[in-house]
């Protein structure tokens, strides 16, 4: 009985070793579980700001796209002669007879027809008086009496934009979703005085004007709106069967892009609209959506946290067994000796306090059972044996140290590969390495278009990885075209200069590249919204044969001219559209052919 109690005792401290070890570790788990999951809500967070931040510049750009079409509307028509004749006579009172009249209104009925956006465009003389006899809409016989026309005139602005409204129907009390049309007040001047001449309306669908931009609001904010200045609201997205929005419960409440309407607090994103400052959009963002997706983040750290935990309680278990098992054979072979037999020498599997014990336990049971003389000579023996083992192994550790040093060198990287999970590196190389394999084949000079599009896809990879520009890339190719035969690497040095002549010195932006049958011929754009080419260097652009000393083919657009005029004759040439307000815009086209045929 006596001779199992140390045994019992040593189970009795593998299971204590066990349970200490694993709440140990345990507290270390949950306290690095709950310092990762901070760092990832934070990221997290810092992540959807950046993202609705870049959803609200989306629709801003939208909008301020087609208020700026509206403005090429209005100035085309102040640029136009014949509209300005008669305006002329009209303010210097000699009036406009019958035939004058239909003629201003032909010229405004082609502007209506040259936009489907369009729902009427009108003439107005310099009371508010409209100069249109085809017009029967009591809603603009005159407009004298419209509050925000009479505001504008009383401006020195050349455009308002109005309140939505249901023109051309006359509806009692409409909701803002019946009113479906935005009006244009533009005015109306003379090219060389600038004197106001009158003034003109431009009825426009309000759909074209936010329809792409509501389908984003619907996407990101439970809802959104856009006021004027004078705080009516112009556009509203909301959740369906809400009667009142959160724009009319949200006056003065706003605190530090926060605001809490009826016990429920919201994020508030709020912008000026950059083609027509008078507006501004605003959207709002639920915390019960926010913390929904935190808490799924924190029931996977949380499941987390509970496998290392049963992990850790499994490898403690291991290690205390480890440790106690040699204290178990120690104890077995001294109750061996006191019973007078002679116990094996014990081998630790260790090399720690227990190869002490085990070594003082041989060296005392050694000292027991021979003679000193016998002891000594052994003693010797036993050293110069181990001399003879401690040399051979070393021998061999000598003639195996270089493999097994780099088969643990592998090891090493590969854990800390499999540990950083570095997959953008590997992906940078592979596309390296896609584009070396396409530049270094020489047997043959065309590909496909397909193939080309892969190329510009690696390339735009490894030039995302070397700028910090928020650089996007768009491939519009049609099917007939996907298989069309094309020289290799002659779209690539366009995307080049878009990027860097046009993207990076603007601080980003986007590139679209576009192929489309036309007839027996394949036409090739790539175009970009960058800062676009200096006038006078147009010009010279495509007789500069100089190589570009960026990029990874180095080869200018000139080269590329020459390419195409080498390769299919004077036809094919660059052709290239740029300004600053829109960007560079270069095509080409080449004649149709299917790769692989002879």
């Amino acid at each position: 009985m006596k001779a199992k109690m140390p045994g019992k005792a040593s189970r009795h401290i593998n299971v204590r070793m066990t349970v200490y070890y694993s709440l140990v570790i345990a507290l270390f788990t949950i306290c690095l579980t709950a310092a990762i999951s901070t760092i990832l809500v934070s990221k997290w967070k810092d992540e959807m700001s950046k993202v609705v931040d870049q959803k609200v510049d989306l629709i801003n750009n939208q909008i301020s796209q087609e208020i700026k079409r509206l403005e090429k509307v209005h100035f085309s028509m102040v640029n136009n002669t014949v509209i300005q004749d008669y305006m002329k006579k009209e303010l210097s009172g000699g009036g406009l007879n019958e035939e004058e009249q239909e003629a201003l209104t032909r010229e405004f009925q082609k502007v209506k027809q040259s936009h489907a956006d369009i729902i009427s465009a009108l003439p107005a003389n310099v009371d508010g008086d409209i100069m249109d006899n085809r017009s029967t809409n009591t809603m603009y016989g005159s407009l004298t009496g419209s509050r925000e026309f009479s505001q504008f005139k009383n401006t020195q602005k050349l455009r308002h934009l109005s309140e939505p409204n249901t023109f051309p129907l006359e509806i009692q009390n409409p909701s803002l979703q019946e009113k479906g049309t935005v009006t244009y007040y533009g005015r109306y001047y003379d090219n060389e005085t600038y004197e106001t001449l009158g003034y003109i309306l431009v009825n426009w669908k309000k759909s074209s004007l936010f329809g792409d931009s509501g389908i984003i609001c619907e996407n990101t904010f439970q809802e959104s709106f856009i006021a004027d200045q004078n705080g009516a609201c112009i556009y509203e997205q909301k959740e369906a069967g809400q009667q009142e929005t959160l724009y009319q419960q949200m006056e003065g409440k706003l605190q530090n892009g926060k605001v809490t309407i009826d016990g429920e607090r919201y994020l508030v994103y709020q912008q000026s609209i950059s083609a027509y400052p008078e507006w501004k959009f605003t959207g709002l963002i639920s915390y019960k959506g926010i913390n929904r997706n935190l808490w799924q983040i924190y029931l996977v750290m949380f499941c987390i946290a509970v496998v290392m935990f049963l992990i850790v309680v499994m490898v403690s278990f291991r290690i205390s067994k480890g440790i106690t098992r040699p204290i178990q054979d120690v104890l077995g072979a001294m109750e061996q000796l006191g019973k007078g037999g002679e116990p094996k020498p014990l081998e630790a599997s260790t090399k720690d306090e227990i190869q002490v014990l085990v070594n003082g336990f041989n060296t005392m049971s050694s000292d027991i059972q021979n003679l000193k003389k016998q002891i000594i000579r052994d003693e010797e023996e036993k050293k110069d044996y181990e001399v003879a083992v401690m040399k051979s192994r070393l021998n061999l550790l000598q003639s195996q140290i270089n493999p097994h040093f780099i088969h643990n060198t592998l090891n090493t990287l590969k854990y800390m590969a499999q540990k950083e999970e570095n997959g953008e590196l590997a992906d940078t190389i592979t596309a390296f390495n896609m584009l070396l394999r396409t530049s270094m084949t020489t047997d043959k000079d065309y590909i496909s278009v397909s193939e080309e599009v892969d190329n510009i896809f690696n390339y735009m990879k490894i030039q995302k990885q070397r700028y910090d520009a928020d650089v996007k890339i768009r491939f519009i190719i049609l099917d007939d075209t996907d298989n069309a035969m094309i020289p290799k690497l002659i779209m690539q040095p366009l995307v080049e200069n878009s990027l860097f002549h046009g993207i990076i010195p603007k601080g980003g932006g986007t590139v679209i590249i576009t192929t489309a049958r036309e007839g027996g011929w394949v036409k090739v754009s790539v175009s970009d919204d960058g800062v676009g080419i200096p006038q006078e260097i147009q010009g010279n652009i495509l007789k500069e044969k100089k190589n570009s000393k960026r990029g990874y083919t180095n080869i200018g657009l000139a080269n590329v001219n020459e390419r195409l005029h080498l390769y299919y004759g004077e036809e094919s040439r660059l052709t290239i559209l740029s300004s600053k307000e829109f960007g560079t815009f270069i095509s080409f086209m080449i004649p149709y052919k299917e790769f692989g045929d002879e």
